[in-house]
C-alpha cells in the first residue's frame, strides 16, 4: 500500500470527510490519493492560510476534528495566523505539510537550505502546536498519525502538525507490519479546595451566577454542570 494512500485512509477512518489543501510538488501524493479515495473530498482553496481556517471552522461547526494540506516551504508557513487561531481557542486540527525528499533535507543546521523550499516545519511550529513532527521513517506512520490525533483531542485539544517527506509519500508499505502508539496512563489529581462547600454556597446562593469556560464542552460535562 502507498504510504499516501495509508495516511488519506487512516484520517477518513477518523470521521475525517473534508480535505482543504492547495496542491503543490511536494503533496502531490497526499493530494493525488484524496482525490481517489472513496469517501474522502478534496476541497481546493486560494491560499493556505484559508485552508488552514477552514479546517478550524470545519471542526467549530461539529464537523470533528479539521484537516488541511499544503505544500513545503511557503505553503507550510502560510498556516501559521490558522494554527495560531486553533491553538489559542483550542481547536483540534490536523495539518500534514509535504518536505522535499530525505535525501534533500540539509546536512546540518550551519546550512539554511538545501532541497527547494526546504523549511523547518518543526522549529516554526513548535510553540503554537501540541505536536509537530518530521516523519523520517515509513514504518513510523501509524504511530506518529495515533498519537497526532491523539494529541489533538486529549486534555485541551488544539492543533497538531505532521511533516511528511515527498519521497516518503510514495513508498510502498504493510500496514501489518506498522507500529501502534499505545495511550499513556491517565493519572487524577486529588483537589485540594473543599468541593462539597463550593457545592453547598452555590446552592444557597439566592442568585448565583457561574462564569463557565469552555473546558466544559470539552469534557462533555454540560449534564453534570446543570444539575449544580
Amino acid at each position: 500500500m502507498k504510504l499516501s494512500d495509508y495516511i488519506v485512509d487512516f484520517l477518513a477512518k477518523q470521521g475525517i470527510r473534508h480535505n482543504f489543501l492547495v496542491t503543490g510538488g511536494a503533496v502531490l501524493h497526499l493530494a493525488d490519493s484524496t482525490a481517489k479515495h472513496a469517501t474522502m473530498q478534496h476541497i481546493c482553496v486560494q491560499h493556505e492560510e484559508s485552508g488552514g481556517a477552514a479546517a478550524d471552522g470545519y471542526a467549530r461547526a461539529g464537523g470533528g476534528m479539521g484537516l488541511a494540506m499544503t505544500t513545503s516551504g511557503p505553503g507550510a508557513t502560510n498556516l501559521t495566523t490558522s494554527i495560531c487561531n486553533a491553538y489559542f481557542d483550542s481547536i483540534p486540527i490536523i495539518c500534514i505539510t509535504g518536505q522535499v525528499s530525505r535525501f534533500r533535507l540539509r546536512l546540518n543546521q550551519q546550512m539554511r537550505q538545501r532541497g527547494f523550499q526546504e523549511t523547518d516545519v518543526c522549529s516554526v511550529f513548535s510553540s503554537i502546536c501540541k505536536y509537530v513532527k518530521l516523519v523520517m521513517d515509513p514504518l513510523t506512520i501509524r504511530y506518529e498519525l495515533e498519537k497526532a490525533v491523539y494529541l489533538a483531542r486529549e486534555g485541551r485539544p488544539g492543533p497538531v502538525i505532521l511533516d511528511i517527506p515527498d519521497d516518503l509519500q510514495r513508498v510502498e508499505i504493510n500496514p501489518e507490519n506498522l507500529e501502534s502508539f499505545v495511550l499513556p496512563d491517565t493519572t487524577c489529581f486529588p483537589i485540594d479546595y473543599p468541593i462539597e462547600e463550593l457545592f453547598q454556597l452555590i446552592r444557597n446562593a439566592q442568585k448565583p451566577v457561574l462564569i463557565l469556560g469552555g473546558g466544559i464542552h470539552y469534557a462533555k460535562a454540560e449534564r453534570e454542570t446543570s444539575l449544580l
